[in-house]
């Protein structure tokens, strides 16, 4: 979650005009901060990278396709938050911005609902480990990510579109 939500979202709104600027310079950058492609890469690779198998491959290469996975969820999410704070190469409406993050969060939300749900544990790398880190069983670690998962893009995507809805509203004199 930080390396796919807070990470980006602090370095985005750490780029000055004149580097996003430069950024936009890049026809490639332009193409994948669109809304209709950067959100869709982002939430991808949120389901993509947790199907079991991927996820246990990922886990079992920890020096090559782990960092894969850790590089996607920051470039994409770099990606996903562009249009939320950037106004270059183009600048999306209060209202837009507001609907973005509120369809990120519904989105996104799904998978951790899944993890919190699942009957069983859709780890088998979770289940075979050894030491039980404090006493969990495979399934209640899993619920307890699940749920700290959906929780936290709550809290953070909440925040993002009351701050925009709010400008919209008072944009449209409704405040």
């Amino acid at each position: 979650m930080i390396l796919a939500e807070w990470a980006p979202l602090l370095a985005v709104l750490g780029i000055s005009p004149a580097m996003a600027v430069a950024f936009a310079r890049l026809r490639v950058w332009r193409v994948l901060t669109l809304p209709a492609v950067a959100l869709p890469l982002w939430l991808g690779g949120y389901y993509v990278w947790h199907l079991p198998p991927v996820y246990e491959a990922a886990l079992r290469h920890p020096s090559s396709l782990l960092h894969l996975e850790h590089a996607w969820y920051f470039g994409t999410g770099l990606l996903m938050w562009w249009p939320l704070v950037q106004d270059i190469p183009r600048r999306a409406t209060s209202g837009f911005r507001a609907a973005y993050a509120f369809a990120a969060f519904v989105l996104a939300a799904p998978l951790g609902l899944m993890l919190a749900l699942l009957p069983s544990a859709a780890y088998g790398f979770y289940a075979e480990a050894t030491p039980r880190i404090w006493g969990l069983s495979p399934l209640a670690d899993q619920q307890l990510a699940g749920i700290t998962m959906l929780a936290e893009q709550g809290i953070v995507l909440s925040v993002v579109f009351a701050y925009w809805f709010r400008r919209f509203l008072v944009e449209e004199g409704a405040s």
